[in-house]
């Protein structure tokens, strides 16, 4: 790829990872890294993942970006904040 498209794509999953895990839940938040999408999975998804992700064979929500991943495998755990 191109170094400068790599950079660009470097720095935007960096600072889309730091939110996902800043414990921030806005909708400012959302609207900067796109989470309001359809089928994105947004911070409270995250953060549910790593309150289960400890426990062997029940770790839940292990799709990142995409909330339909964990829908298509059984690994969908829904909280009041996830979107579907």
């Amino acid at each position: 790829p191109h170094p400068l498209s790599y950079y660009l794509y470097s720095c935007t999953q960096t600072c889309e990872h730091v939110m996902n895990h800043s414990g921030l839940d806005d909708n400012l938040i959302d609207l900067l890294t796109l989470k309001f999408l359809p089928l994105r999975g947004n911070i409270a998804h995250h953060d549910y993942h790593h309150k289960f992700c400890g426990y062997a064979g029940r770790a839940k929500n292990f799709g990142e970006t995409f909330w339909v991943w964990d829908w298509l495998f059984g690994t969908l755990a829904v909280t009041s904040k996830v979107r579907k």
